[in-house]
Parts: C-alpha cells; sequence; structure tokens
C-alpha cells in the first residue's frame, strides 16, 4: 500500500528548499533592477550621462542589462557570504600564521547590512600572495552609528598593534566601512599607527539611497547629511590612501558621490564596470587593493 503522507511530507519539504532558493534570487534581481532604476535617473540628465554613454557604445540598454546581472550575482554572492561571517577564522589569523607572515597585517571593515564574510574573495587573494594576517571587524548597522564603529575599530587596531609589535596596520573598507576608517584616521594617534589603507566604493559624500535605509548607521549615510558634512570638514590624514571606485555605482548615488573630498591628498581610480557589491568580488579592484597593500606595507 502507498504511503501518501510520507510522499506528501516529502513534497513540502521539497516546495520549502525550492522557495528557500528563490527567496535570495528574487531579492538579488530585484535589488539590481530598482538600484540601477534609480542610477539610471540620476545619470540621465547630468554630465556623468557622457561616461555611461562611452562605456554603452551606442547600446544604453544592453550596457545597463549587463550591470543589472552583475549586480544580481554579486548579491547572491554576498548573501552566500552570510554563513562564513560566523566563522571565527573570517576574523583573526591561527597563531601559526602569524609567526610566518612578516608584513604589516591587514584590517577589513565591511559595508551597511553585510558582514565579514563577504571578503572571502579578497582574502583568498592576499592569502596566496602570502599574506596571512589577515583581520576583520563586524557591527551592527542597525544599532551602531560610523563613530561608533570607528571606536571598534580603533579598538581591534589596539589588540592587532599588540600582537604585532613593532609593526604598523594596513586598513581596507568596502562602502561604509570605508568612511569608518576616514573617521578613524582622522585621530592623528592612531593614524601614526597604519601604515596606508584602500576604501572601495564608499559614499564620500553619502548616498541617495540611503533614505531607504533603516537602522543608525544608514542615518549618518543620508547625501549631504550632518555626518557627511562633519566628516568631509575634518583634516584628512597625511598617509597612503587609495579610494577605489566604480563609475556605475548603483548604491552611492549620485555617482559624484563615490569621488574624494576636495583637498584629499589620496589617489583615486576607477575599476570599470561593476556594481557597488561587485566590488568586493571584481579582480581588478582585489589587484589593486593587493598592489597598494604591497607598495605600502611596511
Amino acid at each position: 500500500m502507498l504511503d501518501f503522507s510520507a510522499r506528501s511530507s516529502n513534497g513540502k519539504l521539497m516546495d520549502t528548499l525550492l522557495m528557500l532558493l528563490l527567496i535570495p534570487l528574487v531579492a538579488a534581481f530585484i535589488i539590481g533592477l530598482l538600484s540601477y532604476a534609480f542610477y539610471w535617473y540620476e545619470v540621465a540628465s547630468s554630465p556623468h550621462r557622457a561616461v555611461f554613454e562611452r562605456a554603452a557604445a551606442g547600446h544604453p540598454w544592453r550596457l545597463l542589462a549587463h550591470l543589472m546581472l552583475l549586480s544580481s550575482i554579486a548579491q547572491l554572492a554576498a548573501y552566500a557570504s552570510v554563513l562564513l561571517g560566523l566563522w571565527p577564522g573570517m576574523y583573526r589569523p591561527s597563531p601559526g600564521q602569524r609567526k610566518t607572515d612578516a608584513g604589516a597585517p591587514v584590517i577589513f571593515v565591511h559595508g551597511l547590512y553585510h558582514s565579514a564574510g563577504g571578503w572571502f574573495a579578497i582574502r583568498r587573494r592576499f592569502q596566496r600572495a602570502g599574506v596571512r594576517n589577515l583581520y576583520a571587524i563586524t557591527y551592527n548597522s542597525l544599532r551602531d552609528g560610523v563613530p561608533d564603529i570607528s571606536q571598534q575599530l580603533t579598538q581591534r587596531m589596539r589588540e592587532v598593534l599588540a600582537a604585532h609589535p613593532g609593526r604598523k596596520v594596513f586598513l581596507v573598507g568596502h562602502s561604509t566601512g570605508g568612511l569608518v576608517i576616514r573617521m578613524t584616521l582622522t585621530a592623528p594617534e592612531i593614524a601614526a599607527h597604519v601604515a596606508g589603507a584602500v576604501t572601495l566604493g564608499a559614499p564620500h559624500h553619502g548616498s541617495k539611497l540611503a533614505a531607504l535605509g533603516v537602522g543608525r548607521t544608514a542615518r549618518d549615510l543620508l547625501w549631504g547629511g550632518e555626518f557627511i558634512r562633519r566628516l568631509n570638514a575634518m583634516p584628512q590624514p597625511d598617509l597612503p590612501v587609495l579610494s577605489l571606485y566604480t563609475e556605475f555605482d548603483n548604491m552611492v548615488l549620485p555617482p559624484e558621490a563615490t569621488r574624494i573630498p576636495a583637498g584629499a591628498i589620496w589617489r583615486e581610480e576607477a575599476v570599470g564596470l561593476s556594481s557597488h557589491v561587485g566590488l568586493l568580488f571584481n579582480r581588478k579592484a582585489t589587484e589593486r587593493v593587493l598592489a597598494f597593500y604591497r607598495e605600502h606595507q611596511s
């Protein structure tokens, strides 16, 4: 006699699993679609449209579709990386690794609503290059403002410096993490212990899309908001800083919000076709981060 109840239970389990798989797929597609709709709204009637049209080579809708696809793939990778953020190895090297790496220790600072797991691609590239002293911080985007996160980074730096006496640290931040690093470096006594820093897709002037976010961190990212104005008025650190950005950023809007503040003496470079989250997985961006580290690791 057939066991229809067992078959029904198995069918429900499969339906549930399928739904769990479909939710991130649909979410990634919707985020890519809506964010690039906002991007086009900002770009269509601005001087930045000339940059977009040069890249489009006469096929603007094809380029937009390509960017939306890149964004969706990057979002899915970011979702998958959340589980990696639960692994303690994402936050510190093993004692054995500390003994075998003579370079400057690296501290990664993730972006809004992300986790330390999002650094897995860049971490792997660093490890393949022989860089083992890799650290990270994490924070609560709903509870913590950028000044609070900056204090957490400062404390993490003290711990790392204590574990590596006689060395300076190297800082890498994506999106909001870049602003956290910038604020931390405004303290001269902290900046003195930093060999260099790289920001990826940092909203140096905030972002209009931050108005759609929730939590204290998002409030600090408002386009032209109080915190952004205060941060950009602070003294800029006199040390090697590289700002990497994409001219097709779908989260930091308008496009000029990704550019470094006036008067900053840092280097800045565009990395070509990439979405905002895609900067974490963009080969050119990863190679530039590693090259800058090699140039300023001591």
